[in-house]
């Protein structure tokens, strides 16, 4: 059974006082962070319902001197309905290891404390990278998929196996980021799928080693069924009604329905996002003519403007030589960022490689009742497991990614990066 014991959290043990725990790992969750904000006020118990204008009226007209004055017309409102997901976390304690970390001069942290605290970071560390809704289904190498095939399945994505090597050891795509950007880790529950629908093991596959330099992920043992080709899933986030788990800003700013409102639809053009496929090498003429798009489409201009660090770098050098640069902008928490047209052209760890992102960030963002809270209806954070000297916790939460417009926001894919 698994669960954290005296075993595991041996390193925690006294046996000599050294404060703190250094964790060895990045938190950062910048896209999580401004996104986030209280929804409350469209959430209807498991839905959030948004009221949309997607047309203009039609009774608009010039009229001749004792002539007829236009024919009436109206607005075009339509509603947008997301349903929310639930999101989990889980995790146990044994009562022998409780009782071995009951005070601070016998530990470095209480187990307790120590497990909780890291559950929930590590939740939203995975929703963080959920944001942006994965790897790249229909290319051959990372980054934001495009919107051919049924992308808010397809936001689950996590990597895509080039290469079976047998005994449990998989090689992801040369250009897949996940194991560079902690998506895939030791520990790990996946599973592997090919259409986004079904699982193609029939057991849970466990992460025993990632190996970044060579995209190597070995598991704890060969489980049959999957393949080069197939895409990795975190466990029980594929069945037949597709992702379980949040629509990503890659599935939002393309021309994929959502909200049950499909772009294909007479009249609801307008319900899509602003897409450069060209690909290739970065530059920021490219950039500038989506933003300018958005700008003539939407009557808008993005707020802000994500990548991957290797697409900043990429930006860096290009402005090298033709600038002369001044202190650059700060976020409040600490991120340093570079400017474009006087938008913030921000660098983060969850970008999926060879993309770059403006969401509308008034118009994109997530809608939620609380974040993650414990499962105490009984009034009781820890449950006892029958027949066991341990104790188990869970953590929960509802939401979804939403928008009430989508062409207000764009992205570039497919472009050269190389993560760093």
């Amino acid at each position: 059974m698994a669960g954290a014991g005296r075993d595991t959290i041996e390193a925690l043990l006294k046996e000599f006082y050294i404060p703190g725990i250094v964790r060895q790992i990045s938190d950062e969750v910048l896209i999580l962070k401004r996104l986030e904000a209280s929804s409350d006020n469209i959430v209807e118990g498991l839905k959030a319902v948004v009221a949309l204008d997607l047309g203009r009226t039609g009774g608009i007209g010039p009229a001749r001197e004792r002539g007829a004055l236009p024919a009436a017309g109206s607005q075009r409102p339509e509603r947008a309905v997301f349903n929310l997901k639930s999101l989990y976390g889980r995790g146990e304690v044994t009562g022998q290891s409780v009782r071995s970390t009951r005070s601070n001069a016998a530990a470095f942290a209480r187990t307790l404390k120590f497990e909780a605290d890291g559950l929930q970071r590590d939740l939203r560390k995975d929703l963080a990278r959920q944001v942006y809704g994965g790897y790249d289904v229909n290319t051959a190498g990372g980054g934001a998929f495009t919107d051919a095939t049924n992308p808010i399945n397809a936001s689950a994505a996590l990597a895509r196996i080039k290469t079976d090597s047998g005994s449990g050891v998989y090689v992801l795509e040369d250009d897949d980021s996940a194991c560079a950007q902690g998506w895939i880790y030791p520990g790990m529950r996946l599973d592997t799928t090919d259409n986004f629908q079904s699982i193609e093991n029939a057991a849970a596959m466990v992460v025993a080693d990632v190996d970044v330099a060579t995209r190597t992920v070995t598991m704890e043992a060969d489980e049959v069924g999957a393949d080069a080709g197939d895409y990795f899933v975190r466990r029980g986030t594929i069945d037949s009604s597709g992702n379980a788990g949040v629509t990503g800003l890659s599935a939002i700013i393309s021309a994929a329905e959502f909200g049950g409102l499909d772009p294909t639809d007479p009249g609801l053009s307008d319900w899509q996002g602003q897409i450069d496929d060209s690909g290739g090498t970065f530059d920021s003429d490219n950039l500038h003519a989506l933003f300018n798009k958005v700008r003539l489409v939407a009557g808008k201009e993005p707020a802000a403007i994500y990548s991957s660090f290797g697409v900043i770098r990429d930006y860096f050098k290009e402005l090298q030589g033709q600038v002369q640069f001044v202190e650059p902008m700060k976020l409040e928490g600490g991120f340093r960022v570079l400017n474009f047209m006087d938008r913030a052209f921000i660098g983060d760890v969850d970008c999926p490689l060879g993309s770059v992102f403006l969401p509308d960030e008034k118009a994109v963002r997530i809608a939620a009742d609380a974040d993650f809270a414990p499962l105490d209806e009984d009034g009781h954070f820890l449950h006892w497991i029958t027949g066991y000297d341990m104790w188990e916790w869970a953590l929960q939460r509802d939401m979804e990614l939403i928008a009430d417009r989508r062409n207000t926001s764009a992205k570039m894919i497919g472009l050269d990066d190389l993560g760093y």
